[in-house]
């Protein structure tokens, strides 16, 4: 009778636990985990429409620097700035209605040496003033 009851509690506790790790990682998504996807530049995947990471982004860059490029289409936009005397690129594409992919890449002394640390640094600027 023990054993039964053990797996009655196991069967009812799984659907609990099964959906503590989908909420632990959408939390982390909504979060902006940065990943590395190179030399120079990081993926992020922020929980905002495309037009409010546009802005968002668009903010950060002409903060610090000065956009060359700016375009926006339904579902992809891109962004091309000196940043601090870097080239920085964002390439954001919506990757489901509520979720945009974010692409950031940097390289400094002209367009030479891979700056990933500065592609972090503008990705987590740009979730920050996301989250508000």
């Amino acid at each position: 009778m023990s054993r039964t009851r053990a797996l009655l509690l196991v069967a009812a506790l799984f659907p609990l636990a099964a959906a503590s790790c989908v909420f632990v990682a959408g939390a982390a998504v909504g979060a902006g985990v940065v990943y590395a996807l190179g030399e120079d530049s990081v993926e992020v995947f922020l929980d905002a429409e495309l037009e409010q990471v546009h802005a968002a982004a668009r903010a950060v860059l002409a903060e610090r620097g000065e956009i060359r490029e700016d375009t926006v289409g339904a579902r992809t936009s891109h962004l091309e700035a000196d940043w601090d005397g870097r080239d920085v690129e964002v390439d954001l594409e919506r990757a489901t209605d509520a979720t945009v992919r974010m692409v950031v890449g940097a390289r400094r002394f002209s367009d030479l040496a891979p700056d990933q640390d500065t592609a972090r640094r503008v990705a987590d600027l740009v979730a920050a003033r996301l989250r508000g």
